[in-house]
């Protein structure tokens, strides 16, 4: 089976990463960080969230602490290749002007 042509409709690249996290939706999970942009993050987790709920993210960023209020946009199967799991779209909400800036310097590395 073949996967359906994807629309790319991002304004602002993301960056591919593998970076370890802890989501808290509602409650704390393991995650990884499969992109990161200004605007939100792909998570991949080994078990599925609401679309619409609420937490937070928090991560080391080219060894800097972030945290960030997130809300969860869109859940689906991780892809082939990706492993088990969960895909989890999270928008950024009340993202902090030097965490902005940080995600901004890391995507540029």
């Amino acid at each position: 089976m073949t996967e359906p042509d994807f629309i790319e409709r991002r304004r602002l690249p993301r960056f591919d990463t593998q970076i370890a996290a802890v989501a808290l939706l509602p409650a704390a999970m393991n995650v990884r960080v499969r992109e990161i942009g200004v605007h939100g993050v792909l998570l991949q987790g080994s078990e599925a969230v609401p679309v619409g709920t609420a937490g937070s993210l928090r991560i080391t960023l080219g060894g800097v602490p972030f945290t960030a209020d997130v809300q969860v946009r869109r859940v689906g199967p991780s892809r082939a290749g990706t492993g088990l799991g969960f895909e989890i779209a999270a928008a950024f909400v009340g993202i902090r002007p030097e965490h902005r800036q940080l995600i901004e310097r890391f995507v540029k590395q």
